[in-house]
């Protein structure tokens, strides 16, 4: 599996126009590392690569911030990466991978529940080998000098050896929205 994770922060000098339409048409997705042609075998052997994007958005438009890539152990089924990936579980059943979206703290607010008191996890999409999917969350964080606001996008390639990794498309095949209004 491959997953990239975007992050996009801005503050209240850069929420409103004209600089929320410079966000809405940011890319959503990257091209990986060249580097993990190289070491794509890893794939096969049950390792995930994760691959994190940073972005800072001021007046003078968006700017990447870090972008690093690893590789990481799969974790067990049906439980999040807390430590490195919070918000997402999956689990492979009959082939296919079911993802589900789980609100965590560190997405700020508002807080995502199920309409009831629980926080969300609830079902995202079912991919099939080679599919794609990605999940869109906002959040909002309070600071001293008043608040960050963050748009994270986790993009999730289902493969498992390197012919998948060159048949990844641009356009997902499933998109999950958790997108607030953030005042």
């Amino acid at each position: 599996m491959i997953i990239q994770s975007i992050l996009i922060q801005w503050t209240k000098e850069t929420r409103g126009e004209p600089y929320a339409s410079v966000r809405s048409h940011h890319p959503n997705h990257f091209p990986l590392p060249s580097a993990i042609v190289q070491q794509s075998e890893k794939l096969a052997d049950g390792k995930l690569l994760w691959h994190r994007l940073s972005f800072g958005q001021t007046r003078q438009g968006i700017e990447l911030l870090q972008e690093q890539y690893e590789w990481l152990t799969m974790p067990e089924q049906g439980t999040a990466l807390e430590g490195e990936l919070p918000g997402i579980k999956w689990k492979e059943v009959a082939g296919k991978l079911h993802v589900n979206a789980c609100y965590h703290p560190s997405f700020g607010k508002p807080v995502r529940t199920n309409g009831q008191s629980d926080l969300l996890d609830e079902k995202a999409f079912e991919l099939l080998p080679l599919q794609y999917g990605q999940i869109v969350i906002n959040g909002r964080h309070t600071i001293e000098d008043g608040s960050i606001y963050e748009q994270r996008i986790t993009n999730l390639w289902y493969v498992t050896d390197y012919s998948g990794i060159r048949s990844l498309r641009s356009s997902p095949d499933y998109q999950y929205k958790q997108i607030a209004a953030l005042w």
